[in-house]
């Protein structure tokens, strides 16, 4: 699979034009109709990317995308009545029925105390999501408790089938001290340990835990370091100094998905040039997705190091 996914970043023709047939409006639909421009939700771009990987790597077999499910009567027939539906089904190399359902999520946390030790599952209980409304606690329920949890339907119905949830996304953690905030901005962690000297005891210092735990807490969470970020206010933003030759500016929603790398520094600025964004209509804060960059020499193309969430004050 990683030689599968090396040909589609060396040759991207195919996934690009594959992705764009996915994500382009119907003829018929309101998007199309209006003319619209707008960039696509980035729920459905992970979900063209993974229907594409599905089809065409051959670590797996496709079976089928979207699968809808039914409430059934008395006599067990399918009624009118939907109740959720299949992300994705397809069989791994053994042969093996898998039902995969996928989720990009970006979460803070909302403590602002370091937990005692082994208090980081309620902390990441606690944890919300960029509208202020979704927390990390409704979306671990909903997957184990509905989308991972209905029958199959058929013709799969008879066979065995593994489930998993492929969860993408990033954690952002309150820093708590303006030496902290300092130290986070001018240098560049490379290892767990790291992360542990700035930011004391955390997910980054325990090993990963695939599956269920017990007592009806999440999972713990992934030491992989470069999937956590700081969550700042716009102040501590401006204030930010940087590793020389650094710069910064703040991601579109389509590029949260991934590392972001760009062949120019035009839009590139300190943080001191950061603009206070406008608020959407409903008033709610708009949460802000800040990248901080450096220029590879190697690559000729300016590469994020790290990435903050941005609170609207």
């Amino acid at each position: 699979m990683a030689n599968w996914l090396q040909a589609q970043a060396d040759q991207p023709d195919a996934l690009v034009a594959a992705v764009g047939q996915t994500l382009a409006p119907k003829p018929t639909s309101k998007q199309a109709l209006a003319g619209s421009k707008n960039p696509p939700r980035l729920g459905r771009l992970a979900e063209a990317l993974m229907d594409f990987c599905l089809k065409q790597c051959p670590a797996m077999h496709w079976e089928a995308t979207g699968v809808k499910i039914f409430h059934a009567d008395a006599l067990g027939r399918p009624t009118a009545q939907q109740l959720g539906e299949l992300d994705y089904l397809w069989r791994d190399l053994h042969g093996q029925l898998v039902h995969g359902e996928l989720a990009v999520k970006f979460y803070a946390l909302a403590y602002q105390d370091t937990p005692e030790q082994g208090g980081w599952h309620d902390a990441a209980l606690q944890a919300i999501g960029p509208d202020g409304h979704e927390n990390w606690q409704h979306k671990w329920r909903k997957l184990n408790d509905k989308q991972l949890a209905h029958a199959m339907p058929a013709p799969w119905s008879q066979e065995p089938v593994r489930r998993v949830a492929h969860v993408r996304g990033r954690w952002f953690v309150p820093v708590t001290s303006d030496a902290a905030l300092q130290a986070w901005a001018s240098t560049d962690r490379t290892s767990p340990s790291d992360w542990t000297h700035l930011m004391g005891a955390g997910p980054w210092s325990h090993p990963s835990c695939d599956g269920l735990e017990s007592a009806g807490h999440a999972p713990a969470l992934t030491h992989n370091t470069a999937r956590f970020g700081p969550r700042l206010c716009w102040h501590q933003a401006r204030s930010l100094e940087l590793v020389q030759g650094w710069q910064c500016r703040l991601l579109r929603r389509v590029e949260w998905l991934g590392p972001v790398c760009q062949d120019h520094g035009n839009d590139l600025h300190a943080p001191a040039a950061l603009r206070q964004p406008a608020l959407p209509p409903s008033g709610h804060p708009r949460v802000q997705m800040l990248g901080v960059f450096a220029f590879d020499v190697e690559m000729q193309a300016w590469c994020e190091m790290w990435r903050a969430w941005l609170d609207a004050e």
